[in-house]
């Protein structure tokens, strides 16, 4: 494979889900927030709630089937290379899940971290991003939610940090980190 493969490889990560938006004006300011512990926490909870790590996984994928040395290899091939750069991606989990949300902090208030943990702690939001939808958007589904579940998502879906949720800067911290599992994962497939 060629040297631009993990290049690739990071490129289909950060581009694919189609929940990752790109910021409108309105929702790229970013808004004074003092970095509080708890505010880490509650970033860190949101992005695990949210599975965004599994949503670069499933980007990794169709970033991979994209990609013409990757559709170059046999079957066999193919399945042992993605085996080993997920194997890369979840030994370097806690390390892009912390950095993503040490990446992010800044981007909302205390408040609006408490709100969208809240946010993120239901179901039927977190079903929408890993089916690719942008829960920022569409109307709650009451069949799928408790009353209080359903009311809290109709207050909070139209508050502009609930967007900006949703952008390719939400990730875009980890990329060093998807590189270095991507460039792990090619020397050890290369070693085999």
């Amino acid at each position: 494979m060629r040297p631009t493969f993990v290049r690739n490889f990071a490129a289909g990560l950060f581009g694919v889900s189609l929940c990752i938006l790109p910021l409108s004006p309105a929702t790229a300011q970013t808004p004074p927030a003092e970095v509080s512990e708890a505010s880490l926490t509650l970033s860190r909870e949101v992005l695990e709630n949210l599975r965004y790590f599994d949503l670069m996984l499933i980007g990794m994928r169709n970033g991979f089937e994209g990609n013409d040395d990757y559709r170059g290899l046999s079957e066999t091939e193919q399945k042992r290379f993605f085996a080993l750069a997920v194997e890369e991606m979840e030994i370097r989990r806690v390390a892009i899940i912390d950095v993503m949300a040490k990446g992010n902090i800044n981007r909302l208030t205390a408040e609006e971290w408490e709100q969208a943990a809240q946010f993120s702690r239901i179901k039927y939001v977190q079903d929408l991003v890993l089916a690719g939808v942008n829960p920022s958007g569409p109307r709650p589904d009451p069949a799928t939610m408790t009353p209080s579940e359903s009311a809290l998502f109709s207050r909070l879906v139209p508050q502009p940090f609930i967007a900006r949720l949703f952008s390719k800067e939400q990730i875009e911290p980890a990329e060093s980190l998807v590189l270095e599992a991507g460039n792990a994962a090619l020397a050890r497939f290369q070693a085999q």
